[in-house]
């Protein structure tokens, strides 16, 4: 009896204290995080410069890209960007991120794809959808032409076709719009979103008897718990990772990725396949709905542009740039090599060959002049398309 009795204080205490470190965790990192952003520098003074901005503007470009902003379900794909339209320099509302549009549209462009699409970490006047928005009224300013961004973080082909057809059904698009798919970095064949396993454990909770539902839900309560969290962050930090995707050995010319909340090895071709018949997809859809529609593949970074010539680390994880340059060009060169040949894609990698100043701020997004480069050959390329219709 008495060590029964031991062995429940033990556990009684152990739990009390595990109850109170997560409200201490809780508390102090909030605490900590609003005073360290009270004189945090996010990015480096190099990409300062090529945004444009000073240490306080750049300080909130990085507070509304990263920390205020969530993600949101939506229906049939998965996630959303957070919606938030009372901010300085990253606005999203039902139409997708800001862009300076008309309050009449005698015709409408639609930009899909992932976080380049979007513009993580430039401003909203900074994108490529914007600059395209520019291009348009610069050319045909007698014409109310509209522009919408609908790149989303971790958005690739499955994502944007499914989306596009959303957006068609709800006759957001009409007969005559231009679709723009912009595609290549995100690309990883028929593999989970970044919140299919949360889904699907919740889904599962759901069919589940009432007395059994903790099973399938029991390792989110634990993965949301601040301890848990802090753990991930400082993994993370040290550039660790919360997923290590390097945990299976994948064969040349594949990459690990989640199926089915499994890692597992998807090679190229399959990659490129996947792209392939979403492209025949999509032109079937746009043939039949006498829509305007391009699939476009996109610069990559390392391979096209300007990268950094150096190595510097950045003061947070998301605005960092790679480190290994070489072993990143070494794994997208095949995939990229292989995309580029998909029949229906037209390859827009080449619209940053002639780049003088840095093509990207962080890993992969582009820099404002790199958008500004990307914006111009998209619209050099349609241009007779708009004059013909």
């Amino acid at each position: 009896m008495k060590l029964f009795k031991s062995i429940f204080n033990i556990f009684l205490s152990f739990l009390i204290i595990f109850i109170i470190t997560n409200f201490i965790i809780a508390f102090f990192w909030e605490y900590r995080t609003n005073k360290k952003f009270e004189k945090f520098n996010p990015y480096t003074k190099t990409v300062m410069n090529l945004l444009e901005l000073d240490e306080s503007q750049a300080r909130q470009l990085y507070i509304e890209t990263w920390i205020d902003r969530k993600y949101e379900y939506e229906q049939f794909v998965e996630w959303s960007e957070g919606k938030q339209t009372d901010k300085k320099f990253v606005n999203i509302s039902k139409d997708g991120r800001k862009i300076s549009n008309n309050k009449v549209c005698q015709k409408n462009f639609y930009f899909y794809g992932g976080s380049t699409t979007f513009g993580y970490n430039v401003t909203d006047y900074q994108t490529f959808a914007q600059y395209f928005k520019d291009l348009l009224d610069q050319n045909f300013s007698k014409k109310e032409f509209c522009v919408f961004n609908h790149g989303r973080a971790g958005f690739a082909s499955p994502w944007e076709t499914i989306l596009f057809q959303k957006h068609l059904n709800e006759k957001r698009i009409n007969e005559g719009d231009f679709v723009f798919f912009i595609d290549g970095v995100n690309e990883r064949g028929l593999t989970d979103g970044i919140n299919s396993e949360s889904l699907k454990l919740y889904q599962n909770a759901a069919t589940y008897k009432y007395w059994n539902m903790y099973k399938p839900t029991f390792s989110i309560f634990l993965q949301s718990l601040p301890f848990t969290q802090l753990v991930l962050r400082l993994k993370q930090k040290n550039r660790t990772g919360s997923k290590n995707l390097d945990s299976i050995n994948c064969p040349a010319n594949s990459r690990a990725a989640p199926v089915d909340s499994e890692l597992k090895c998807i090679s190229d071709n399959d990659i490129a396949k996947t792209l392939e018949n979403f492209v025949k997809i999509r032109t079937s859809i746009c043939n039949d709905f006498s829509i305007n529609c391009f699939t476009m593949l996109q610069p990559i970074s390392t391979v096209h542009g300007k990268y950094f010539e150096n190595y510097e680390k950045s003061p947070a994880i998301e605005t960092g740039m790679l480190k290994d340059v070489n072993k990143h060009y070494q794994k997208v060169i095949g995939k990229y090599n292989l995309m580029k040949k998909v029949k229906g894609v037209i390859d827009i990698s080449t619209s940053l060959d002639n780049e003088t100043t840095l093509s990207y701020v962080d890993r992969s997004h582009y820099s404002p002049e790199a958008n500004k480069a990307i914006a111009n050959y998209i619209f050099l390329e349609i241009k007779d398309n708009i004059n013909e219709r």
